[in-house]
């Protein structure tokens, strides 16, 4: 049995990780038959029909031990992790600026008269200063402050100071609990797309995914039939884009999931898109002697040829040629 493998192209740039990469299409075919038209219960193949160059839509590969001696060695490079100091550094640096819209809570110690009264059926969001559109709020004493682009502390400092004439020492506490002025959105094949709020906690894009449940990973089960194909489509994680200020940003996360690669994560800025795109080019098309040819999803990013056929329900009994 004569075993080969297509790759359809255009395919992505990233580098191959699995057995079957984008969208392969592995035919089945009768040895005796290998110079001549498939034979396919039910499929007439027209010889007479102008032929087209094959080359220029598939790169044909045989599947010999040598290509996968070639694509293991591939596959283990990756297995030392990579760091990324600048991330790291980006992490450790990072300081929230309030923005209209936000939230205060601002607490003078002993002196409640100060403080906005809090209970058990009164959150700090419903108490507490909301950054007007001009980037103030008003506080008692002080009246009318600019805050939008200071930090919790800057904004601190500046009302101890101004709070100085009428209060012996102030004790002042700020912290915000709202955040309503910086977002980030999430979108694409994860379980729960849509906008984020961008917080004093420092995140990055393999956080964010998390947070909004994970990348859509169940392949279903059974076979290629449509009938077996869950409705939402499977998440590719090695081709995560990151779209900041109009630019594109290609990150494999299955390399950072998988091998530690740091260099494929990053921060979260304010305005940052991130689209998980689904497995379209990311599925296997099975045609020949096989009991159940169709299309199917690559779990997880790697499907070896023993794993597809098995999915497939085998070879055909009657009619594939096994030798």
């Amino acid at each position: 049995m004569e075993l080969i493998l297509k790759k359809a192209t255009p395919v992505r740039p990233e580098p191959v990780e699995g057995l079957f990469k984008a969208a392969a299409v592995v035919v089945l075919c009768a040895a005796a038959l290998a110079l001549s038209a498939c034979s396919t219960p039910g499929h007439d193949f027209d010889a007479s029909l102008p032929s087209t160059n094959v080359n220029q839509h598939y790169a044909v590969q045989a599947i010999t031990p040598k290509l996968l001696v070639t694509m293991a060695r591939a596959r283990d490079q990756h297995q030392n992790g990579i760091a990324n100091p600048a991330l790291q550094r980006a992490v450790d640096n990072y300081t929230y600026k309030v923005g209209p819209q936000d939230i205060l809570n601002i607490v003078i110690w002993d002196h409640p008269e100060l403080t906005l009264p809090q209970g058990e059926y009164r959150s700090a969001e419903s108490t507490g200063f909301i950054v007007h559109s001009d980037g103030t709020i008003f506080y008692p004493y002080v009246g009318t402050m600019k805050v939008a682009g200071e930090t919790t502390e800057q904004i601190r400092q500046q009302l101890a100071k101004a709070l100085k004439p009428y209060v012996k020492n102030p004790q002042v506490d700020v912290k915000v609990v709202g955040f309503n002025s910086k977002k980030f959105q999430l979108a694409g094949a994860i379980t729960k797309p849509g906008l984020y709020p961008v917080t004093n906690i420092p995140l990055t894009v393999a956080q964010a995914v998390a947070q909004a449940g994970g990348a859509i990973r169940m392949a279903p089960t059974g076979g290629g039939n449509t009938k077996n194909v869950i409705p939402r489509p499977l998440a590719d994680l090695s081709h995560v884009i990151l779209v900041r200020n109009g630019r594109r940003i290609a990150l494999n996360l299955r390399a950072f999931y998988r091998y530690g690669d740091q260099s494929q994560n990053r921060l979260i800025e304010p305005g940052d898109i991130i689209e998980v795109p689904d497995n379209a080019f990311e599925q296997i098309h099975l045609i020949g002697e096989v009991r159940d040819p169709g299309n199917y999803p690559m779990n997880h990013g790697d499907l070896n040829l023993a794993q597809l056929l098995g999915d497939a329900g085998g070879l055909s009994l009657t009619s594939a040629n096994a030798s």
